[in-house]
């Protein structure tokens, strides 16, 4: 169980680095190409879920996150001896108190991660 509270707290401090080094090298909506015509840095500030899906649902997402948060760490105790399972709640918990961190802090997630091959948000 170590395991994956060191995971997340690892998964949130590169969550939280990357997020702070986007919004301040990078205009809003600012776009770098990483692989021509597949993947690209682009700051956007998401106010939804995935593709901006349900914007400005900010409470609903926070509740939503805390929810989400408390599951993991209640069902956690199941995955003491089952590493792989350690590791996927670990990226997810990291994840998840990241994106809360975010919407409680400037009430948008900073989305940066643009792969052509999906809608823009």
């Amino acid at each position: 169980m170590k395991r994956m509270y060191i995971i997340a707290i690892l998964v949130l401090a590169i969550d939280q680095a990357t997020k702070y080094a986007i919004r301040a090298t990078m205009h809003l909506n600012q776009s770098l190409t990483l692989i021509p015509k597949f993947l690209h840095l682009t700051y956007v500030r998401n106010t939804g879920a995935a593709f901006g899906i349900l914007a400005g649902k900010r409470l609903f997402f926070i509740i939503a996150s805390i929810v989400v948060v408390g599951a993991l760490l209640l069902y956690s105790r199941e995955v003491r001896n089952k590493t792989m399972l350690q590791w996927a709640f670990g990226l997810m918990l990291g994840g998840a108190v990241g994106n809360l961190v975010d919407r409680v802090i400037f009430h948008w997630v900073t989305d940066f991660i643009d792969v052509k091959f999906f809608p823009p948000i």
